[in-house]
């Protein structure tokens, strides 16, 4: 019989209670300032529902895709050089290490987890069967908002309900998504896979 868990943290119970005292104390203030930062928050979580990773790294801040680029892609070089070649097999897939070297950060994002999701089903399932619902919203500055979304989806065989934060930042003018808590664990337990294969 699957069990259902629920997640909730101090900090994000803070996050909540903070925000419904912004807009209890804003009178009659809308969100309405706030909605192209929400919008782009939206759209990324519909993005990742649907595992369009390509449409998800165009709302991405360009400094978080940079940062998850260097991360995995200073291991892929680890384990090339331990042979010198100049290609390397990655999930059953030949990747030529001077493509990925002049990739851009998007495109480097968007084909890994597209490789990554096309082989790991049940993750591919937990993501496309992701349900949200946005709870509150919170501005740390004119340049930085938080959004708290309620999340269900399934892992494995539990269904999980939790809160999360998620954030948006004013970029070049543009509002960017943060990425994402979850995509960035799926990008850590990467990390973590090939630095097990280099030692």
């Amino acid at each position: 019989m699957k069990k259902h868990a629920r997640n909730l943290s101090l900090v994000v119970g803070l996050i909540i209670i903070a925000a419904i005292a912004i807009i209890a104390g804003c009178g009659g203030q809308s969100d309405k300032t706030y909605d192209d930062a929400v919008a782009v928050v939206d759209q990324g979580n519909k993005a990742l529902e649907d595992l369009n990773f390509k449409v998800y790294a165009d709302l991405v801040d360009p400094t978080d895709l940079a940062r998850f680029k260097t991360m995995i892609f200073t291991e892929i070089e680890a384990m090339a050089a331990r042979t010198k070649a100049d290609s390397i097999k990655l999930f059953d897939r030949d990747f030529d290490l001077d493509d990925m070297r002049q990739s851009d950060p998007r495109d480097f994002f968007a084909n890994l987890m597209e490789t990554i999701f096309a082989i790991s089903p049940e993750l591919g399932r937990s993501f496309s069967g992701m349900q949200t619902r946005r709870v509150g919203i919170v501005a740390e500055n004119d340049s930085t908002i938080h959004v708290v979304v309620a999340t269900h989806m399934e892992v494995g065989q539990k269904y999980v309900d939790e809160m999360n934060v998620s954030t948006a930042r004013l970029v070049d003018g543009q509002w960017k998504a943060a990425m994402s808590p979850k995509i960035e664990g799926v990008g850590m337990m990467l990390q973590q896979s090939l630095q097990m294969q280099t030692r």
